[in-house]
């Protein structure tokens, strides 16, 4: 597949309602509704070792329709990506000043169930700079090309082999693992702050808590 043949109309989300365009927290909030942060890296790496190999994507189940629904979960987060890194407003929203950054991160950490192993810590008080850096890497209807190609591979019993670049399979399987990461960060920010200076444990906040369990997603 070409991904610079594309049309104008192809550069707009084509998969989020217009409410979940103006505020695209609400796709990254159905994204870590479906599972948490671990599961999903777990997930991704699953359909990926199925586009090198032999043979298809099955869930839980035994069916392979699961990974369709993880498909349109990720598209419509890169799309969601897209919004956030062209939208200014929620820029500042979602950063740490800092002076308090060190303290929140550390916090951060013990208060949360998962918490990113791939980012550096001006990424984690600043997550919109790792969605900044996946927009510039690919376009929208790039990323929606490979990962349909992925699909594609994901539901085969044939190996992609030289039909997908081994560096573009490279580059999305980890731009995706950052994005992610840094969409996370974004959600526990909004859904479950840590207070500075009230260094106790809080619960889970309730999304979370209702999460499915990982061996009911793989």
């Amino acid at each position: 597949m070409k991904h610079d043949e594309h049309l104008t109309w192809h550069y707009y989300p084509l998969h989020l309602t217009r409410k979940e365009i103006m505020d695209p927290m609400l796709v990254i909030a159905e994204f870590f509704g479906y599972t948490w942060l671990n599961v999903h890296l777990k997930i991704l790496k699953k359909w990926r070792k199925k586009v090198l190999g032999d043979s298809y994507y099955k869930g839980r189940n035994g069916s392979p329709t699961t990974l369709l629904h993880i498909y349109e979960l990720n598209v419509r987060l890169i799309e969601a990506a897209f919004i956030l890194n062209s939208s200014p407003q929620f820029h500042e929203r979602y950063k740490v000043h800092s002076d308090v950054s060190e303290k929140q991160i550390t916090l951060e950490r013990e208060q949360w169930r998962n918490y990113p192993v791939r980012l550096n810590s001006k990424q984690l008080s600043n997550p919109i700079k790792v969605i900044k850096k996946f927009c510039d890497t690919y376009t929208m209807p790039q990323y929606r090309d490979h990962l349909y190609e992925w699909l594609h591979y994901g539901l085969s019993v044939s190996a992609c082999d030289e039909f997908i670049e081994a560096v573009d399979l490279i580059q999305v399987y980890e731009n995706l693992q950052l994005l992610y990461e840094a969409c996370w960060m974004l959600h526990m920010r909004h859904k479950s702050p840590v207070y500075l200076g009230a260094e106790v444990q809080v619960p889970a906040p309730k999304d979370e808590q209702q999460s499915p369990n990982e061996s009911q997603t793989i």
